[in-house]
């Protein structure tokens, strides 16, 4: 009796096992032939869509070239090239300490950040992603906090390091987070 129940035990665990194994397998085969150009599943917009791996693409394309036309703003109200600029800023150079070498008005360069900033906050309104009462917040001693940046530089922040820690980039990397004032 004993025999036939260790036999049978045996069995219930090796079909268990291989029915296992082959459904898992199953799943892993449906999930990667179904799923495309489909980023992870953990990559779910905010709408509920699917977020592919070419949305995100044109998504990082777009935020590169929006952070290049403000640094070249910056560069050109600083009266310097934006190659000229990531080098002093890799330096160490504030955005004051550049301004005032070349000739260039402090006020200008925080006018053009705040300007940026202003619409990138009306930008997330619109949106949705933030309500009104946060975007008022936030613009809410704008400049000031953008004054101080153009003349203290960024401090508090290690050299190359952002939110997200340093990310290993190059200057170039760093001073298009650094130059707007904020990140």
């Amino acid at each position: 009796m004993n025999k036939i129940r260790t036999t049978i035990i045996t069995a219930a665990i090796a079909g268990g096992s291989i029915i296992g194994i082959a459904g898992v397998t199953g799943i892993a085969d449906a999930a990667s032939s179904d799923a495309g150009d489909v980023a992870p599943a953990a990559l779910i917009g905010e709408d509920g869509e699917t977020v592919t791996t070419e949305d995100r693409a044109e998504r990082r394309a777009l935020r590169q070239e929006a952070r290049a036309e403000k640094q070249q703003e910056i560069a050109d109200v600083l009266g310097v090239s934006v190659e000229d600029l990531v080098a002093q800023k890799s330096d160490g150079a504030t955005l004051s300490e550049i301004a005032e070498a070349n000739g260039a008005d402090v006020a200008d360069v925080v006018a053009v950040i705040v300007e940026n900033k202003t619409e990138r906050i009306d930008a997330a309104v619109e949106s949705g992603r933030v309500t009104a009462e946060e975007a008022a917040e936030k613009l809410d001693g704008l400049e000031e906090r953008v004054q101080t940046r153009v003349e203290d530089g960024r401090s508090e922040r290690g050299d190359g390091e952002g939110r997200r820690g340093n990310r290993g980039g190059d200057a170039t990397d760093t001073v298009t987070t650094d130059v707007d004032g904020e990140g």
